[in-house]
């Protein structure tokens, strides 16, 4: 991260056994619990990022949730990683219905960018406002959900929309290396598409693994640091307790 000047990294498949959010160094590292011992997200920020982290949330073992104060309005950045081509339908769409309740809780004028594994290809091919003419390879039946799913949440998968050479769009490649894909993506909300300013894979960084790092260049700036202000964690599965929600709407009525 140091060397590519990255300020946060979202990290799939990391198997951690806890939740947690410690420093190592000068990074703060949010990481989600790996109920089944093969998924589990991560959030990697350096110290300017992981100051400004106002909210989290480990929303399952394979999501989770920052919200980081930037200028003018703040910036949610969610990690997710969805199931291999093994996983059923079922599965699939229950990942789907996550990320929606997420997306809706984030105001519609705030900035927000999903990223992850996704285990779909969209292919190459220009798709409305969602897919750029620099995809690659073929699309599969998960990539066209996910192409449905970002056409109905006004969200542009981003490294599409840049032309690089080839190297520079694959993300990962099967055992043996004798086919590469691109599988991982990163998604903004299309107002704010102005933001982005470059995507790029970079193949030769030594992340230890099979996949390549994706990198995207926002155009972003920070707000200044409020001294004493501690993180605010939002309890948001009390809204599932029938006396929370009675309490709620009273309140409600009341005003």
């Amino acid at each position: 991260m140091g060397r590519l000047k990255l300020d946060i990294v979202g990290i799939s498949e990391v198997r951690w056994q806890e939740e947690q959010d410690f420093w190592s160094g000068d990074y703060r590292v949010i990481n989600t619990k790996s109920n089944r011992g093969n998924a589990g997200v991560c959030l990697i920020m350096n110290r300017k990022i992981g100051m400004r982290v106002s909210y989290y949330k480990q929303h399952s073992e394979c999501i989770i949730v920052a919200k980081i104060d930037t200028k003018h309005i703040p910036t949610t950045a969610v990690q997710v990683y969805m199931p291999t081509s093994s996983a059923d339908d079922e599965e699939i769409e229950e990942m789907y219905e996550e990320i929606k309740d997420i997306i809706q809780i984030v105001k519609g004028d705030e900035n927000l960018i999903v990223m992850g594994d996704w285990n779909s290809a969209v292919g190459k091919g220009r798709e409305g406002n969602v897919v750029g003419d620099y995809g690659l390879g073929l699309r599969n039946e998960r990539g066209s959900r996910l192409v449905e799913f970002c056409t109905e949440h006004n969200l542009i998968i981003g490294n599409t929309w840049f032309k690089n050479h080839e190297r520079r769009l694959y993300t990962w490649k099967n055992p043996g290396d004798t086919k590469r894909y691109q599988i991982d993506y990163i998604m903004v909300r299309q107002r704010f598409r102005n933001q982005v300013l470059n995507f790029k894979t970079f193949p030769g960084a030594d992340v230890d693994s099979d996949h390549n790092l994706l990198v995207i260049t926002c155009g972003l700036k920070l707000k200044k640091l409020q001294k004493g202000v501690n993180l605010r964690r939002w309890h948001l599965d009390k809204l599932k307790e029938p006396e929370v929600v009675q309490s709620l709407r009273e309140s409600i009525r009341e005003n």
